[in-house]
């Protein structure tokens, strides 16, 4: 046990890294100038409920403070097409599209698959590939994956990203992003409860019927 800390290997804990204030957060790009001072002891910074979309695809937008300037440029929300819920099977790859991004965006796709989420996940398929509008997460992973156990009400999820840096330290960084979240079918009967499962099946731990 690594309390308060966390495992981060066999026989290692590590603690978690501590919120630092930045103090006074300079936004722009996101209509008005917004400056943000940080709240509670998380240092959480918590902006006004802004228009959508937030910002004009292409334009710039920036974030800064005392020590770092940080640029991106917007994006366009992520729209996803396909079977809704996409289907998932065994030695099979699974094909996703999306609207490209448009020429020139310096952005990528970040997709998360977890089929066994609910009750605790055994495992998960993380993808970072270009945002070309399609990608096919190959059949050996999936089988891999799926041969780990499943759980009701898995999901998918693609995000968008577009991420900026300070010129004079790499570890920060600004992050815009745009994600979906769809479900997935793996062939179980999702469940809360015993009432949404077919008769003479119950709903067993992990949220499926059987």
């Amino acid at each position: 046990p690594c309390t308060p800390a966390v495992c981060t290997e066999d026989d290692v804990c590590t603690d978690y890294p501590e919120p630092r204030s930045v103090g006074t957060l300079t936004l722009n790009g996101l209509g008005a100038a917004l400056s943000l001072e940080p709240t509670s002891s998380m240092v959480v910074y918590q902006s006004p409920s802004l228009a959508y979309p937030p910002c004009e695809l292409g334009g710039g937008v920036t974030a800064s403070a005392p020590g770092f300037s940080l640029h991106a440029d917007c994006i366009a929300p992520l729209q996803l097409s396909g079977p809704d819920p996409i289907p998932i099977r065994a030695e099979q790859p699974i094909h996703l599209t999306w609207e490209a991004a448009a020429g020139g965006a310096a952005t990528r796709v970040h997709i998360k698959l977890d089929v066994s989420h609910h009750g605790g996940s055994k495992g998960e398929i993380d993808c970072d590939v270009p945002d070309s509008g399609v990608f096919d997460i190959p059949a050996p992973l999936v089988t891999e994956l799926l041969g780990l156990g499943l759980a009701g009400f898995p999901t998918i999820n693609l995000d968008r990203v577009a991420t900026g840096v300070d010129a004079t330290n790499s570890n920060l960084t600004l992050v815009l992003s745009s994600d979906v979240t769809r479900a997935v079918d793996t062939g179980v009967i999702s469940c809360l409860d015993t009432s949404a499962c077919p008769d003479g099946q119950t709903c067993q731990d992990g949220g499926t019927c059987g």
